[in-house]
């Protein structure tokens, strides 16, 4: 019933924000030149807000470090929201009030990592408390930066979410029961933004839903590690599609593109694919204003493929060859894919303008 009611809710509050976004024109974001924008009609860029739905949790939960982590969320939510009705609103600026925000997060709850599950691994970041603090920011960082990262084409960010979800249902145990129910009501609440999103491309869920969302998911990651419910190896395999897109950006740009790691720019997976989708649904005349079969689904179709494949693989034989292996094997197959997409795309560029 709670995950039928969260879809419920989460829909209507997407309704309501169609409405009200009719009569307040602020809240639509038309299409730019801006390097990062691919949409060609208006939209909506506070769909995130329909993730008010997940209070239904508060209901289900006593835990006090997951009702911490709801309250901390919603703080979030506003700096995306502040994020989305200024769009000139600096990444520095942005990052710095994250951080402040995120170390007040830590030291008041203690929030650490207990076990990392790997001798090495325990023994260096073990070695201070600072450390492990550094450790959980930067962690947090990534997360929240990570799911605003893959925010570009329809239903990615909230499918990729989706998908985190659904894998740490797998192997969360119904036994514990609030984070059980945890995860479903937000995944109910994902549901609903992601078919809204995907199919009409209307309403995006903006930085508000995906500061939110990488909070929530990446502050989830470590209760759920702590509390002995899923290997801290395992998670990291389950969610580092997000993070890995994250740090390949940011040493990209500092290292081969010598230009400042936070401004953003049009060379991340999903948008060098979407350009070379482009390319092809132009060169095969393919309708590309079709609602369901466009460069902007297909993108997400593509990616989401991968990554459900991955959650297979982890699946299947991510225990027998060691979940820290599982990861590296699955960060390279996706840095393997970048680097092939990435050279797809010169190539594109060199026929086109021969």
């Amino acid at each position: 019933m709670h995950i039928i009611i969260t879809f419920i809710l989460s829909s209507l509050i997407l309704y309501f924000i169609y409405i009200f976004a009719k009569n307040f024109h602020f809240f639509i974001e038309s299409p730019s030149n801006s390097i990062r924008k691919i949409h060609n009609s208006d939209v909506i860029k506070i769909g995130g807000f329909s993730m008010l739905s997940f209070y239904i949790s508060l209901f289900y939960v006593n835990e006090p470090m997951l009702i911490e982590i709801i309250m901390f969320g919603t703080a979030f939510m506003l700096i995306g929201l502040f994020a989305d009705l200024n769009p000139n609103l600096s990444g520095k600026i942005r990052f710095y009030i994250m951080a402040v925000l995120l170390i007040f997060f830590i030291w008041k709850n203690n929030f650490v990592i207990n076990n990392y599950d790997h001798v090495i691994l325990d023994q260096i970041l073990n070695v201070s408390i600072y450390i492990k603090y550094l450790f959980v920011l930067m962690g947090l960082m990534f997360s929240i930066n990570g799911f605003n990262f893959i925010d570009g084409n329809n239903g990615l960010m909230t499918g990729v979410a989706l998908i985190i979800l659904f894998n740490f249902l797998i192997y969360i145990d119904s036994s514990n029961f609030e984070i059980y129910i945890f995860v479903q009501i937000l995944a109910a609440g994902l549901t609903s933004l992601f078919l809204i999103n995907f199919f009409t491309g209307k309403i995006i869920s903006g930085d508000c839903g995906a500061y939110f969302v990488g909070f929530i998911i990446g502050s989830l990651s470590i209760y759920i590690s702590n509390h002995n419910i899923i290997y801290s190896t395992l998670i990291a395999c389950i969610i580092c599609y997000p993070i890995n897109e994250l740090f390949i950006s940011f040493w990209r740009r500092l290292l081969f593109n010598k230009k400042n790691p936070l401004k953003p720019d049009d060379k991340h997976m999903h948008s060098v694919l979407y350009k070379i989708i482009c390319y092809y649904f132009e060169r095969y005349d393919f309708k590309s204003s079709n609602k369901f079969f466009n460069p902007n689904s297909s993108t997400s179709i593509v990616i989401l493929s991968f990554l459900i494949f991955s959650s297979v693989f982890i699946y299947i034989y991510g225990n027998d060859i060691g979940y820290l292996n599982t990861f590296f094997i699955i960060s390279f197959l996706q840095l393997t894919l970048y680097l092939f997409l990435m050279f797809a795309e010169k190539k594109l560029l060199k026929k086109i303008a021969a």
